[in-house]
């Protein structure tokens, strides 16, 4: 999986670049590269991030389609204000997921409804629970199972 640090219109077309040149070698070999979907889109360590224009999602579905690479949808790492807008880059990335998703909670949607979203798309992928502290663990799997 890549980390898309820095993504920024002015670093898009280096991405793309650098993204095509890790798909073509990997994809003979089976392998699937891929990026999740991250907050705000970030800055370079170090630097404070663009002040983004449009979701930080559209961005690297442009990158990931023109660079033949997959998304790992990130069910918290969004950067999504509600649940439209966390439906939304469900449904623009689902036709380049690697078939892995991440699952983590959020004030600013429901988790049940997202899953029930994902599948109503046909997603037949893995989901990966990624959830602080322990104890929570459980009651984001139960959420998942019950809305499946």
């Amino acid at each position: 999986m890549v980390i898309q640090d820095g993504l920024a219109e002015d670093t898009k077309a280096k991405a793309v670049t650098a993204w095509k040149a890790l798909a073509d070698y990997a994809r003979p070999k089976g392998i699937k590269i891929s990026a999740e979907t991250r907050g705000a889109g970030g800055g370079r360590r170090g630097a404070p991030a663009p002040v983004p224009t449009r979701p930080s999602w559209m961005l690297l579905k442009e990158v990931i389609e023109a660079s033949g690479g997959y998304s790992n949808v990130d069910i918290g790492g969004a950067a999504a204000a509600n649940q439209q807008e966390l439906h939304d880059c469900i449904k623009a990335l689902y036709p380049t997921s690697s078939g892995n998703m991440h699952i983590k909670s959020s004030p600013l949607w429901d988790i049940g409804q997202a899953v029930k979203f994902t599948e109503g798309l046909g997603y037949k992928g893995l989901y990966s629970i990624e959830v602080n502290p322990d104890p929570a663990i459980g009651i984001v799997y139960n959420t998942i199972l019950a809305n499946l």
